[in-house]
């Protein structure tokens, strides 16, 4: 598996997405985790896990649904993968089983990379600071060895920004204000968002979305390529960027 390297130590990149019925870590119910390894050079997927946790044990430990996520995930155009979801979390293992059993689908992937030095895994999601809380307030709930890290996460959104910003001083010749929500960004993020919407009533299947951010990030590497190699005004931007 390819790695990413720092000094004497490798990192294992996996790309985080889950379902949940609440945007409050440890007090609202995840129903769904999804996991897919990749290629940090081209973020290719590489291999996937999928697993539903159990809703009647979590609501029975005092975590409790949010009111308007419900009524969200009820409407007409959710039906299909709620049911998707539902079916999974109606079958789910004991908590306790299916956090070690993601654990171990980490560390397997940990285990198949050869080297000499450290292997880490490196949390990967959109954003960072939603997924991250959720998985790890389950694993510290719960008193499972987690498989991710604080200190070793990425944020999507910032690393697809970062790109951005390089394209940005590239036509401009100076960095992008700190702060500055430009009309550049929201051209590209716009374009990057209209193309998830593709993803039809497999939109919020954590397995589908983790997919979709790996897309994402491809999809915004080729076209600000691009861009560097073909074009030097923001007026050329726009106007591919209206061709796409």
């Amino acid at each position: 598996m390819t790695t990413i390297h720092s000094l004497d130590t490798q990192y294992v990149p996996i790309m985080f997405d889950c379902e949940t019925l609440g945007t409050t870590p440890n007090t609202t119910p995840v129903l769904q985790l999804a996991l897919v390894s990749f290629d940090p050079k081209t973020f290719e997927a590489k291999e996937e896990f999928e697993i539903f946790l159990p809703l009647n044990e979590q609501l029975i430990n005092g975590r409790k649904p949010n009111k308007s996520t419900v009524e969200w995930w009820e409407k007409p155009e959710r039906r299909d993968v709620l049911n998707y979801i539902l079916q999974g979390v109606n079958s789910a293992k004991p908590m306790n089983d299916a956090l070690l059993e993601t654990y171990q689908w980490c560390m397997k992937q940990v285990q198949s990379v050869k080297s000499k030095g450290q292997v880490k895994t490196q949390f990967w999601a959109k954003p960072v600071g939603f997924d991250f809380p959720f998985l790890d307030g389950l694993y510290q709930e719960y008193q499972v060895p987690s498989p991710f890290h604080f200190r070793e996460v990425m944020d999507m959104k910032t690393y697809v920004m970062s790109m951005f910003e390089h394209v940005f001083y590239a036509i401009y010749k100076y960095p992008l204000p700190l702060g500055a929500n430009t009309e550049m960004y929201w051209l590209f993020n716009d374009y990057a968002k209209n193309r998830g919407e593709d993803k039809g009533d497999d939109a919020h299947n954590a397995t589908v979305d983790c997919h979709y951010q790996l897309e994402w990030i491809r999809w915004a590497k080729e076209h600000c390529d691009r861009i560097l190699s073909h074009y030097d005004s923001t007026q050329q931007v726009k106007s591919y960027l209206e061709t796409l």
